[in-house]
């Protein structure tokens, strides 16, 4: 049977200002669907949609803990540009916020 619950979100958009660069805003997979492709399969129709958009690169953000998420990123072949250490307070924790892009073809 076809299974109609999400398996995961993510939100994207073009800036004015920096028309030409994606951001992704929001990315995550459900617990439940990780380690099925999903996750690829939703970063190439965010690449689809910024080529589609004539976008020359796609930029995010991933907490510096979440070593899953960046290893998923580099797979698909993002580089990490920049790190704000100490970035954010989670619990007791300082975390660093990670700063990741893929250039994409002219």
């Amino acid at each position: 049977m076809l299974e109609t619950r999400p398996a995961g979100w993510l939100v994207s958009r073009l800036a004015d200002a920096t028309a030409h660069v994606q951001q992704l805003h929001g990315f995550s997979v459900l617990p439940d669907h990780r380690g099925r492709g999903i996750g690829r399969m939703m970063l190439g129709a965010v690449r689809a949609e910024a080529l589609w958009r004539g976008a020359t690169r796609i930029t995010l953000r991933v907490l510096g803990t979440n070593e899953r998420a960046m290893r998923l990123y580099r797979a698909a072949g993002y580089e990490i540009e920049g790190r704000l250490r100490n970035e954010f307070r989670i619990g007791d924790r300082f975390v660093d916020d990670v700063l990741m892009a893929l250039e994409l073809p002219a």
